[in-house]
């Protein structure tokens, strides 16, 4: 039994003092909202410390630092979005970034400062192959799912280089 009784002038007579959930058309035009208020090149750093500050990072990160003397240069092969490179450019003069998939560069390329990026496939081989790219429920791409197996999703043509095609002059990469 309760101490005390809510008179029926007190009580809620419906739901509609309640506050309504938030559609996910009012949930899309906020989040495409302030995803133009965003300049690019904070696009990745902004992604990066949120996905730090709700723990889901991989701890492999928190670990670079700590295991690294010389900080000449690195090398990121399928950097997909960005995120470990962008942790290697605060501990690296230089980061090389190789990913194939451009859409998944494009935070990369904006971010810019001390990462080059390079749209290549590294491989044993020159040339190109097909890459198949996961697709989502609502149309985006998986590039992290990305393979030359065959699976399905969308296909698409992409160059083939060697790492040791490429001159880092001026540079030790790790």
């Amino acid at each position: 039994m309760l101490p005390f009784s809510l008179s029926a002038s007190t009580r809620r007579k419906s739901g509609s003092e309640l506050p309504k959930p938030v559609s996910s058309t009012v949930k899309t035009t906020i989040k495409s909202t302030l995803k133009s208020l965003i300049p690019p090149s904070l696009d990745l750093p902004l992604r990066y410390y949120g996905m730090k500050i709700r723990g889901r990072l991989d701890d492999e990160l928190a670990l670079l630092p700590t295991r690294i003397r010389d900080r000449t240069g690195a090398i990121n092969v399928g950097a997909n979005i960005g995120f470990y490179s962008y942790a290697l450019s605060k501990i690296f003069r230089d980061v090389e970034a190789f990913e194939p998939i451009s859409e998944c560069t494009s935070m990369l390329r904006a971010y810019g400062h001390n990462i080059s990026v390079h749209n290549v496939a590294l491989s044993n081989l020159t040339g190109e192959a097909t890459l198949h790219i996961p697709t989502m429920p609502d149309g985006s791409i998986n590039g992290g799912l990305a393979s030359l197996e065959v699976i399905s999703g969308i296909k698409r043509l992409v160059p083939l280089r060697r790492l040791d095609e490429y001159v880092f002059s001026r540079r030790q990469l790790h």
